[in-house]
């Protein structure tokens, strides 16, 4: 994830150029069943450990631009990781609205 961040923050103007990464980091989440809330324990281990490296530098607008950072990446994972999850689902004929149960087909 930290490479995925700093791969964020060096095409933060040019997102497109992410598509691929977050496609294959997404895709390994949901076979690994990695759950949204990991991403607010992740996002504090690797606020810390930017705070660790970049010592008495990590001023609190550096930080708090990382965490903007982090956070809109996370956002995106999260997202795009639910919508893989229904659609693995819908292959499965379970039918989801609103993360609630509202069909199932064929079993």
């Amino acid at each position: 994830m930290a490479n995925a961040v700093f791969a964020y923050a060096s095409y933060c103007d040019d997102l497109g150029a992410l598509t691929d990464a977050v496609a294959v980091i997404c895709n390994k989440h949901v076979s690994f069943s990695v759950p949204p809330e990991y991403y607010d324990l992740y996002g504090v281990q690797l606020i810390e450990s930017i705070r660790d490296v970049l010592g008495v530098a990590a001023s609190d607008e550096i930080l708090n631009a990382w965490l903007e950072g982090y956070n809109f990446l996370a956002d995106l994972f999260i997202k795009t990781e639910l919508a893989m999850r229904k659609e693995n689902l819908r292959k499965k004929g379970i039918i989801l609205l609103d993360n609630r149960l509202l069909q199932i087909n064929g079993l």
